[in-house]
């Protein structure tokens, strides 16, 4: 029994001897996460890495805090490190930047506070400065300057629209003055459209009486040009007809015409012969003695004194 007895201590000095090696297991395995932690934290911000000492002055430490990022390039090259006050009021920083990337910076190069984006987290940027100018060393002095935050731009964005919105209240007002040049010139273009809009019904009806007169004329053109192509090949005929009859009977006149030009001169030669003849046998008639006894003296005309036969030019 007391054999027995003896070992139920034995186990319970086992059982707390596990938890206690579970226990500095689990604060060892924390120990190590925290160190890792603190390890990491100091890798990021540099702590372990070989930096230089930029030093600059700016008026005000507003929006800026020690570990801040620093950048270049929009790459981040750095921290910031202390922040202090000096004795005439100016505030001292202290930019750590890392040795790999010194050799871009030059000594006229500038540390300027910034907001990446609108609500984005405030850096230092540092413009590198001329390729001329010498490479910054270890507590080299660079200039600082301070870009507009989003407070300062809206300001200034306010006071751009103000005049802007002067002018627009001023031209809403305009517009809705009902005795305005506006108001007056939207009336009469209304007026203005509905007589438009009349006078196109008129001429709508004008034109569709006109399209009616048009189409009876281009109907009764057809009518006479379907009569035309009927009786066209019958006159056609007809000419042709009497065209012929009319060159027969040209033909006809010519040859008349001939037979009278071979005819004529004889005829009126042996006529004017019977003529003299006639007129000898009427003189010898009007001598003999019982005719012209019968006939009245003839009166012997005679010319007046002043008269005279004008020559001939």
């Amino acid at each position: 029994m007391r054999t027995g007895l003896e070992q139920f201590p034995d186990s319970g000095n086992a059982e707390s001897q596990a938890r206690e090696r579970r226990v500095r297991w689990f604060m060892a395995g924390a120990a190590l996460i925290v160190i890792a932690a603190m390890v990491s934290m100091s890798v990021q911000k540099g702590m372990f890495q070989r930096t230089t000492r930029l030093h600059s002055f700016a008026d005000s430490a507003k929006g800026m805090v020690p570990g801040m990022a620093v950048k270049l390039n929009g790459f981040k090259v750095g921290t910031l490190g202390k922040l202090a006050m000096d004795t005439d009021g100016r505030v001292s920083m202290e930019l750590l930047v890392s040795d790999e990337y010194v050799h871009l910076i030059h000594k006229d190069a500038k540390a300027r506070w910034a907001k990446e984006d609108l609500l984005g987290e405030s850096v230092i940027e540092i413009l590198p400065g001329s390729g001329s100018a010498p490479i910054a060393e270890n507590n080299a002095v660079i200039a600082f300057e301070r870009a507009r935050d989003v407070s300062e731009e809206l300001s200034k964005l306010a006071n751009q629209l103000q005049p802007i919105l002067a002018d627009v209240k001023s031209i809403t007002a305009y517009v809705d003055n009902p005795d305005g040049d506006l108001k007056q010139t939207v009336q009469q273009l209304k007026r203005a459209t509905t007589a438009l809009a009349d006078a196109g019904e008129d001429v709508s009806d004008t034109t569709r009486r006109n399209k009616q007169q048009i189409q009876s004329a281009i109907a009764h053109a057809s009518n006479t040009l379907k009569t035309l192509n009927t009786e066209l090949p019958r006159l056609i005929g007809r000419m042709d007809t009497s065209l012929r009859h009319v060159e027969g009977a040209t033909a006809d006149v010519q040859a008349i015409t001939s037979q009278l030009a071979e005819d004529l001169p004889p005829a009126v030669s042996e006529g004017r012969e019977t003529l003299r003849d006639t007129h000898d046998v009427v003189n010898a008639v009007k001598g003999s003695w019982p005719v012209r006894n019968m006939l009245p003296p003839q009166e012997e005309r005679s010319l007046p004194l002043d008269s005279h036969v004008p020559n001939n030019p």
